[in-house]
């Protein structure tokens, strides 16, 4: 049903343009989605555009931590702020003008110690730009080649100590199934069983 094309950066993929239609041919009802770090917005609109041209439904969604430079510090690179700025107001040009091949633009915050001073400032941003918004929480894990050389210790970020300016920055936006989530995952409440293989894979 839903098919998320993610990285690093997807678009660095000569490939990527033919990734998309083969998914398009394989599942022709799934929504695809490209997620973007928007540090090449032209690429990005390339792809979008081809997808369209071919008859693709594509939807975006771009990274963005915080507003303007505070984004660039975060992220580590000098003008990504507004290179995301830019790559999202011409992904809104898109969809007006191609409403059926386009549904959703998004903004992706990343939730860490860093970032729960901007999480209200960047959900307005995209509240205003009229476009859908939501956070997920900063991870350490192996698994995204962020070793952590004490591999016993507990990941830093989720330790019980630094988790109530996340929990507080998480209460200020609307309530939702999904933000309720990660308030009881902060909280150590979490237990769900794990529907890998069963609701969805990760294939890499």
């Amino acid at each position: 049903k839903v098919v998320l094309l993610t990285g690093g950066e997807p678009v660095l993929r000569n490939d990527i343009k033919e990734i998309i239609v083969t998914i398009h041919k394989a599942v022709p009802r799934a929504q695809i989605t490209l997620s973007t770090n928007a540090l090449l917005p032209e690429r990005v609109l390339e792809v979008v555009n081809y997808a369209i041209a071919n008859n693709i439904c594509i939807n975006v969604g771009t990274s963005v931590d915080a507003i303007g430079e505070k984004h660039d510090l975060i992220r580590g690179i000098k003008g990504n702020f507004k290179k995301a700025d830019y790559l999202l107001r011409e992904l809104i040009n898109i969809k007006e003008k191609h409403k059926n091949k386009m549904e959703v633009i998004a903004v992706g915050h990343t939730l860490s110690n860093l970032t729960a001073d901007t999480l209200k400032k960047v959900a307005a941003y995209a509240q205003w730009l009229n476009i859908r918004f939501s956070t997920q929480l900063y991870e350490e894990f192996v698994y995204y080649y962020n070793v952590n050389k004490n591999k016993d210790s507990s990941v830093e970020n989720y330790q019980k100590a630094n988790n109530l300016n996340l929990i507080q920055a998480i209460k200020k936006l609307p309530p939702s199934f999904h933000n309720e989530i990660l308030l009881h995952a902060l909280k150590h409440k979490l237990r769900f069983r794990c529907n890998a293989m069963r609701s969805f894979f990760l294939l890499k």
